[in-house]
């Protein structure tokens, strides 16, 4: 529901876009945005791989009790 939701919003939000500008530009800023989020996304992917869970679980394990605290 959540995921249907985002993409009404990112239609309605492309189809104003189109009505201030032609739609060449619209669709060159929707696939730009497309290609910048899946760049953006594969960064995290393989740069989380890497990541030491235990110490990862720790650290926020700790970051909680400060904050409840």
């Amino acid at each position: 529901l959540a995921v249907f939701r985002e993409g009404v919003e990112t239609a309605l939000f492309l189809s104003a876009a189109a009505f201030a500008t032609n739609g060449s530009e619209t669709l060159i800023g929707a696939a730009a945005g497309l290609g910048a989020a899946a760049l953006i996304g594969y960064l995290i992917y393989a740069s989380t791989m890497r990541l030491n869970l235990r110490l990862f679980f720790n650290v926020t394990s700790v970051l909680l009790l400060v904050f409840a605290a």
